[in-house]
């Protein structure tokens, strides 16, 4: 019998190769995980002592925001393009 150890699920690390962005959309995306990395530095600035509450607060709240507001645009756009699809011409 032979015994083959498991290997948990474990998500590998993003390497960051990518090109210059070529279209406005991935640039846009670019910026919010731009946003997002940076306000989970400051929070473990933070948590190591090396950062301010305020700053990893306010980074946060930032990164919140800007994903909310890609987030509405995204839907409005959505809508929009499901009402032209579904007109009868």
């Amino acid at each position: 019998m032979t015994i083959i150890p498991l290997q948990p699920d474990i998500a590998s690390p993003l390497t960051r190769t990518t090109p210059q962005a070529t279209s406005p959309f991935s640039r846009m995306l670019d910026d919010i995980r731009a946003t997002l990395e940076h306000a989970q530095d400051s929070e473990d600035r933070f948590s190591r002592g090396e950062g301010s509450l305020r700053s990893a607060i306010y980074d946060r709240v930032r990164a919140d925001l800007t994903l909310n507001v890609a987030t509405a645009a995204v839907s409005r756009t959505v809508q929009s393009l499901q009402s032209i699809l579904q007109m009868q011409i």
